[in-house]
């Protein structure tokens, strides 16, 4: 009987050969293990599936293609399966344990199977959904980060703790990590565990990992104490999590911790994911799933209340849909402020850049259940997988930090300010109006106007935006580094026409340090060589050097030069680079003037 049966495809041929009881037919390589097994396949057969094997079989420049016994050194004890999916084409992963998954994947990429490593990482995708004992992501968590294809998984593996954190950090597995490890996973913001769990599990953690009670009081100290957040503890929390464990901390901490969690006005237990007044909740619809009704299903909770979301796609109108459900506590007020920014970025490059949309609601909930619904034509995204990000934010006062004009203080051999930033906390339902007279009023100034750095220039802010608006738009825009600058004249600087910038002239005056504010002065964007269809022999714009050092009231102009740097730089935390004026203006340079630039006036050697 003729073993091939019906098969007429080479890959049901090479399935039949390889499903032949006895010894495989017609081999001519055999594979040594590292337990002195042996594997024997066909080099053709492995060279058409894998480039490796090609590559090492029928390259000309490798030992293997003359030899019929190759000796694997890392076959991790899954090689065997790999020879297995070559020929069959499927793998029976009952005959693998859960973590041997991950040397399965190692194998897949070293010899570039695309089809084991899909395979593979749709197997890891669901066991990590479905996995039993929690304590096994931890486990998981060590092989992905150890994985050259594993950094796909950290993130659903760092969810997946946050998630049942409690079971996973009072586990064996957890005390079994390194410290390295072990601290990093206590530093997730959005663990559902209170940080007087989070203080027991770290001290633990010390005590098992050390010989004596006293180099496990100096580990934590020294490793685990600042990780803690212990402003976020209630007394409940101190009591229950803390005070049995304490002696590992110390006194002068203790005593700081124990006076704050009787004093706070917050009663009951909260963990660190419920405290997080701003969250950011993902979720990526695939193109398949565009093509179906599919929901996705989301569930968080503040300190104040819950939020239920319900994100779908309509394949027929392509629109997606977002439904947010809200239900206070019942222990709490009602009249908190949720602010929804939402960002919808379809993943295929688009002109080289993803390309995004941003929407902003602001929702002031004043019943026990209020309903937001939201939906946008995704036409232009099509077809592309689709990010869709909302940012709830729930905080009741936000930090401004902002910079003086008048009190800038320059190094002047770094170029850059050495002045701290100010930092002043405010109710985010105030408009940029009120904000400015408050702060106007705080630092006793006659007259302030608030600038904030929009792509691609600074901007002042419209005065009915309110704050909170204004930082969200920062946060859904991944610019939550954003600062604020402070125009202090008395006379505000009102329109700025087309090709003007405005230049803030600070004049360093000989022999001293210190940079002395003269005022702000409304300039034509200067001409350069680059300008001028000639630009040999000619020279930058005298005119407006002339008209800076002037404004300026500097003696001597000849003595003096000058340097620049644009706004921009400092409202997105890049520092100042302040650059000479006459490296700028040299052949086709062209320097870029913002909105707002610092003109520096110098004295030069």
């Amino acid at each position: 009987m003729d073993w091939r049966g019906d098969a007429s495809s080479l890959s049901e041929i090479v399935d039949r050969l390889y499903s032949l009881p006895g010894k495989l037919l017609y081999t001519d390589v055999t594979f040594v293990l590292t337990d002195g097994s042996q594997v024997e396949a066909h080099k053709l057969v492995l060279a058409l599936a894998s480039p490796v094997f090609e590559m090492e079989f029928y390259g000309g420049q490798w030992v293997e293609q003359t030899s019929d016994t190759v000796s694997i050194k890392d076959d991790m004890g899954v090689f065997r399966q790999l020879i297995e999916f070559v020929y069959k084409q499927t793998v029976d992963f009952s005959f693998l344990e859960d973590y041997q998954l991950w040397d399965l994947l190692y194998l897949a990429n070293k010899y570039l199977i695309k089809k084991l490593q899909k395979l593979v990482k749709e197997r890891l995708t669901n066991l990590l959904k479905d996995c039993q004992n929690k304590a096994d992501l931890l486990k998981h968590w060590q092989r992905a980060k150890e994985n050259i294809l594993g950094d796909q998984f950290l993130l659903p593996i760092k969810e997946e703790i946050e998630l049942f954190a409690e079971p996973v950090l009072f586990s064996e597995e957890y005390l079994e990590m390194n410290k390295e490890d072990a601290k990093e996973i206590l530093k997730y913001p959005n663990l559902r565990v209170t940080e007087g769990q989070i203080f027991k599990c770290a001290a633990a953690w010390c005590l098992e990992n050390n010989d004596s009670e006293d180099e496990a009081e100096r580990e934590f100290q020294n490793e685990f104490q600042n990780i803690i957040e212990y402003g976020s503890l209630t007394s409940e929390d101190f009591i229950q999590n803390v005070l049995p464990h304490s002696h590992i901390m110390e006194r002068e901490v203790l005593k700081k911790i124990t006076k704050h969690s009787f004093e706070a006005k917050t009663s009951g237990t909260s963990t660190r994911y419920e405290i997080k007044p701003i969250k950011n909740v993902i979720t990526v619809i695939s193109q398949n799933d565009l093509h179906k009704n599919k929901t996705f299903f989301h569930k968080h909770s503040f300190q104040t209340f819950d939020v239920t979301i319900q994100i779908g796609f309509d394949h027929i109108k392509k629109c997606v849909q977002i439904e947010m459900n809200f239900n206070d506590f019942p222990t709490y007020d009602n009249t908190h402020t949720a602010r929804i920014g939402i960002k919808i970025q379809h993943l295929s490059q688009f002109g080289g850049e993803p390309y995004e949309e941003y929407t902003y609601d602001v929702q002031k909930r004043v019943g026990n259940t209020k309903i937001v619904e939201f939906s946008k034509d995704l036409h232009r995204y099509l077809p592309s997988d689709v990010s869709i990000e909302l940012v709830i934010d729930t905080r009741k006062v936000v930090p401004l930090k902002f910079l003086r004009q008048d009190l800038i203080h320059l190094d002047f051999e770094s170029n850059s300010f050495t002045n701290s930033l100010e930092t002043m906390e405010v109710n985010p339902n105030l408009t940029i109006s009120q904000t400015a007279e408050l702060i106007r009023e705080r630092l006793n100034l006659s007259h302030i106007c608030l600038w904030s750095g929009m792509w691609p220039d600074p901007q002042k802010c419209e005065m009915n935006q309110e704050v909170g608006h204004l930082l969200l738009n920062n946060t859904i825009r991944d610019r939550n580094g954003q600062n604020f600058f402070i125009e202090v004249l008395r006379e505000p600087v009102k329109n700025i026409p087309k090709r003007h910038f405005m230049c803030m002239i600070y004049v360093q005056e000989k022999g001293k340090d210190s940079l002395k504010f003269v005022k702000n002065a409304v300039m034509k964007h200067p001409k350069f060589p680059a300008d001028i269809e000639d630009n040999r022999n000619k020279k930058i714009d005298e005119i407006f050097l002339r008209s800076i050092k002037y404004a300026a009231r500097v003696e001597n102009e000849e003595r003096y030069d000058i340097k620049i740097s644009d706004l921009d730089y400092f409202l997105d935390s890049r520092g100042f680079q302040f650059t000479p004026w006459k490296e700028l203006a040299v052949g086709d340079t062209m320097p870029y003037f913002g909105t707002l630039s610092f003109c520096i006036i110098y004295p030069n050697k």
